[in-house]
C-alpha cells in the first residue's frame, strides 16, 4: 500500500508516516551494490562467528549502517538529535538455507518493555509515540513471495493489553469469524482482528522501520490468489499444518533468508527502561566479550548496559573459580591476569555510563567515581553488587508480571 512507503530522501514524510502506522517502508535507500557488498561481508565474516555475529558496533567491516548519514538523518527526524544505540540488533545469515530460514521467529509480540513500577511489564502507554525503532534490511525479495515481516498497522497507538493476547488461540478464538475463499478453497471460520495486518513488501534496497511498540512478526505467509490478504500468526500456524497448503501459498524467496536489524532510541526515560530489562535479560555474551570494540564517531551515545552486566558476570565467575568470593568480601587489587583487564575494562565503561531515568537504577557512575578516588578494590565490590541487585530485581518483577 503506497499509504505505508517513503522515499529515503524525505525524512519529514518517513516520520509522519512511521509515526501514523507504526512503521515505514523506505524505498531504495541502499544501492543494489551496496546491498550486495553488505550480504557479501556478511558471508565472509561468518566463520569468525559459527553461532551468532556480536553486536554491529564490534565489527567494524559491517557496522557502517549505524554511521550512514541516510540512516541517522530518519533516525533524527524520528527521535531528534540525542540518538542512543544500545548495542541491540541482530544479523541472521546462513550461507545456505536452514534452520534460521525454516523456522523464522512468528509469535505475534512487540519488543518495547519497561515501566516504572516492574522493568519486565510491556510498555503499556498508547497516547504517545514510543521513542525508539528497530531498522531492518532484508537481503530477499518479498514482494511476491511469503517469508518477511508482518505488522499490525496502527498497533502502536493500541492498548498493549488487547494485542499481547492474540497469539494464544483461546484470544483468537473470541475474535469475529468470516468465511473466504483463497482460490478454488474456501477457509471457513477464520478469525479476524479489528485491525489491518499487513505482509511487508520489502525488497533488497529498502530499509523498513518500525516502532518497538509495533506488533510485528517474522515468516508470513502470502497468499497466491489473494496477495493482499494477511493473516494473524495464530491463524497462518493453523494453515501450514493444514493439507495442501502449500498450494494456496507464494513459496519463500529462493536463498537463505539473511536480514539485519539495529535499534535507535533517545535519551528518554522509556529507552532508559528498555536498556536496563535488555542488558538483564540478554546481556553480552562471554564469548563476544573479547571482541567489543567502542562506538567511534560520536554520531550517538552508545549504552554499553549489555556489556557491563557481561562483564560483571564474567569477572565474578572467574572469582568464584580462584576461590574469590564476590558478595560481603573485600576483593584483592589488583587481580591476577586476566582478570585485572576485565575489571579495569568493567570500572571504564561504568564511570562513562549514563542512565536517562531514576526507575530501576543499575551503576550509579558518580558513586564509582569517588570510589575509585579512593580505592578500585571497592569500586570493583559496588559494581559487582549492584549487577546482583539488578539482575534479582528484574527476577523479582517476573514473578509479579501477569
Amino acid at each position: 500500500m503506497s499509504d505505508y512507503y517513503s522515499s529515503a530522501n524525505d525524512p519529514s514524510e518517513i516520520k509522519r508516516i512511521a509515526e501514523k502506522y507504526g512503521f515505514c517502508l523506505v524505498k531504495n535507500l541502499l544501492t543494489p551494490a551496496e546491498v550486495d557488498d553488505f550480504e557479501s561481508a556478511i558471508a565472509a565474516l561468518s566463520p569468525r562467528y559459527p553461532d551468532d555475529f556480536p553486536d554491529l558496533v564490534s565489527i567494524p567491516e559491517l557496522r557502517w549502517p549505524l554511521y550512514d548519514n541516510r540512516i541517522l538523518n530518519i533516525a533524527r527526524a524520528l527521535l531528534g538529535e540525542q540518538l542512543v544505540h544500545y548495542r541491540h540488533g541482530s544479523i541472521l545469515y546462513e550461507a545456505t538455507p536452514g534452520k534460521k530460514t525454516a523456522n523464522p521467529f512468528t509469535e505475534f509480540h512487540c519488543d518495547a518493555r519497561g515501566m516504572p513500577d516492574n522493568l519486565h511489564s510491556g510498555y503499556w502507554p498508547f497516547d504517545e509515540i514510543y521513542p525508539a525503532y528497530r531498522f531492518g534490511v532484508y537481503f530477499r525479495d518479498y514482494r511476491n513471495a511469503s517469508g518477511g515481516l508482518k505488522v499490525a498497522v496502527g498497533s502502536h497507538r493500541m492498548p498493549f493489553s488487547d494485542l499481547r493476547r492474540l497469539d494464544k488461540w483461546g484470544a483468537v478464538e473470541a475474535l469475529p469469524k468470516v468465511d473466504m475463499l483463497v482460490g478454488a478453497a474456501k477457509m471457513q471460520h477464520v478469525h479476524v482482528p479489528a485491525f489491518e495486518l499487513y505482509n511487508v513488501p520489502t525488497q533488497p534496497g529498502d530499509v523498513v522501520v518500525f516502532n518497538l511498540r509495533t506488533f510485528h512478526s517474522g515468516g508470513a505467509l502470502r497468499f497466491k490468489d489473494r496477495p493482499t490478504l494477511a493473516l494473524l500468526p495464530a491463524i497462518e500456524r493453523v494453515v501450514t499444518a493444514t493439507a495442501g497448503a502449500e498450494a494456496l501459498l507464494d513459496p519463500i524467496p529462493s536463498g537463505s533468508r539473511n536480514v539485519v536489524f539495529f535499534d535507535f532510541g533517545n535519551r528518554s526515560w522509556q529507552t532508559d527502561l528498555y536498556c536496563k530489562w535488555l542488558a538483564r535479560r540478554m546481556p553480552t555474551k562471554d564469548a563476544d566479550l573479547d571482541t567489543l570494540c567502542d562506538e567511534p564517531t560520536g554520531q550517538f551515545y552508545l549504552r554499553n548496559d549489555k556489556v557491563i552486566i557481561g562483564l560483571a558476570l564474567k569477572l565474578t565467575d572467574e572469582l568464584a573459580k580462584l576461590g574469590v568470593p564476590v558478595a560481603n568480601a573485600t576483593l584483592p587489587w589488583p587481580l591476577p591476569d586476566p582478570h585485572h583487564a576485565i575489571a579495569e575494562r568493567l570500572i571504564e565503561l561504568c564511570l562513562a555510563h549514563l542512565e536517562f531515568g531514576p526507575y530501576h537504577p543499575m551503576i550509579a557512575a558518580d558513586k564509582v567515581r569517588a570510589l575509585v578516588g579512593k580505592n578500585k578494590s571497592d569500586a570493583l565490590g559496588y559494581i559487582l553488587a549492584a549487577v546482583n541487585a539488578s539482575l534479582a530485581s528484574l527476577q523479582r518483577d517476573i514473578s509479579n508480571t501477569k
